[in-house]
């Protein structure tokens, strides 16, 4: 009878503590049928801000990408793939996502009662002059305590967990997007580097081929010493020029192994892709705009905030008293020998608490205020951040807008400097032109060559960092650049 006395009260007790958790998770359970209203209503834009986010959950996908054989030259999306793989940031930062995950079902238990269970072995010497037999028992008990209310203080408390959640995957996602645009970066400054290389050695041939010519005139006794002195000196340095170009291509190759997490002596197969450089005009109040909506720096201080909010709560419903319900069963067994008393000692207990705290030294009231010039300081961070932003938009889009601009001259310019150098050594064969018109025109050649490739593969860097400045550096946009 009395055993199922005692199932019956821990039946109780789990069905008050059940029933306690959801009550005291109300809160909670009205803010998901709210969110489900709001993805419901909202769904098509929520499908839109999925697309411009690299979440946490396709890390997965990420890990198990695999190169194929048809990927091989590699082209920049395999680049960044490998890199989001392979990279050392983007692991740590993703791996502070599962930590923030852990700590958030850490935090989750205070809806549940915790439930403990102890035994106990007693001995007492005896007395031989009395011949008394030692003393000894055994116990057990099984206690539960649970807060049954907490004025909303458990719930501020998960709610805080899930904010700080939320501002380690937006930190997650400004990861992807710094590491994205860093192989972006390496990518066509390696580029760059390789056609002012063939550059490099085209000048380096037609300075050859001017030495070659000035040589000739001179031991025919057509030019002076000079001629022949200036057009050496000329085409070592274009030499010169054209080996400092293969070391920078060296250290950049090497950059680039970094970012993958590879060694700098690992040899990449890179594809050099045909660019198509067009127009593109917008005012800059859309892209201040569109980098604040987007960033995800500032969204994760928003978050960061909201979380301090949700701590102040938590502050204030210290002050408040909890219910608290306590119940235990305890059973004792005499275990001494020749006893008389073989009977269980079992009790039972179950109790009902308030607890209010009338006086904490002070510290409750300095938590609050800490908390409140915590949130002070946070949205000061918000406002500065806001300007950063703007300012790095501006700069950006004035850089972008100049190198658009810088290119199109540069490819005039170009076209006008080849023509001149053909036409300057053709006179110089012929006696028309000195050699000081035909060193100048190579130098010019030169120079438009150096310009039109800087402008044309910066006018790709400026694009990729317009897009990361404004929050939208993801691979659908990179895959897409040319139709953004």
């Amino acid at each position: 009878m009395r055993l199922k006395l005692y199932i019956l009260f821990f039946c109780c007790l789990c069905l008050v503590a059940n029933v306690e958790a959801k009550s005291d998770s109300i809160d909670e359970i009205v803010e998901k049928i709210i969110t489900s209203d709001s993805i419901q209503k909202n769904s098509k834009k929520n499908k839109q801000q999925n697309k411009q986010e690299i979440g946490p959950r396709k890390q997965e996908g990420i890990d198990n990408f695999k190169l194929e054989e048809n990927d091989i030259p590699l082209k920049l999306i395999n680049l960044i793939y490998i890199a989001l793989q392979r990279n050392n940031d983007t692991k740590e930062a993703y791996i502070n996502i599962k930590i923030a995950e852990r700590e958030l079902s850490k935090q989750k238990s205070v809806y549940y009662p915790n439930l403990s269970a102890k035994a106990s072995y007693n001995e007492i010497d005896g007395d031989s002059y009395k011949n008394r037999e030692k003393d000894q028992s055994a116990g057990a008990s099984i206690n539960l305590a649970y807060e049954i209310f907490t004025f909303g203080r458990n719930t501020s408390l998960v709610k805080a967990m899930k904010n700080y959640l939320s501002s380690v995957k937006y930190q997650y996602n400004q990861q992807v997007q710094d590491v994205i645009y860093n192989v972006i970066e390496a990518y066509y400054t390696l580029l760059s580097l390789e056609s002012q290389k063939t550059a490099a050695l085209e000048t380096e041939l037609l300075a050859q081929e001017t030495y070659k010519a000035a040589s000739l005139k001179y031991k025919i006794g057509v030019v002076p010493l000079v001629d022949e002195l200036k057009s050496k000196s000329s085409y070592s340095e274009y030499r010169l020029e054209r080996i400092k170009v293969e070391n920078e291509i060296k250290k950049q190759k090497a950059t680039l192994n970094n970012l993958l997490n590879l060694e700098p002596t690992y040899t990449l197969y890179i594809e050099n892709p045909e660019i198509n450089i067009k127009k593109i005009n917008n005012d800059i109040d859309y892209y201040i705009k569109e980098a604040k909506n987007n960033r995800y720096d500032l969204k994760s201080l928003i978050s960061t905030k909201e979380q301090a909010m949700s701590e102040l709560k938590v502050a204030k419903k210290d002050r408040y008293p909890t219910i608290n319900l306590n119940g235990s069963v305890n059973g004792t067994r005499d275990l001494t020998k020749n006893t008389t008393n073989e009977e269980n000692i079992i009790n039972t207990n179950l109790s009902v608490s308030l607890d209010i705290p009338l006086f904490t030294g002070f510290s409750i009231t300095n938590n609050i205020k800490k908390q409140e010039e915590t949130i002070k300081k946070i949205e000061v961070q918000i406002k500065q951040k806001e300007k950063d932003i703007s300012n790095e938009v501006w700069n950006t889009y004035q850089d972008f807008n100049t190198n658009q601009v810088s290119y199109f001259i540069a490819k005039d310019l170009l076209e006008t400097a080849t023509e001149n150098a053909k036409v300057s050594l053709g006179m110089y064969k012929n006696g028309k032109a000195s050699i000081l018109d035909v060193l100048d025109a190579q130098n010019q050649l030169q120079t438009a060559k150096v310009n039109f490739i800087n402008s044309k593969y910066n006018w790709l860097i400026y694009r990729m960092k317009l897009l990361k400045t404004i929050g939208k550096m993801d691979l659908e946009n990179i895959i897409n650049i040319n139709e953004l």
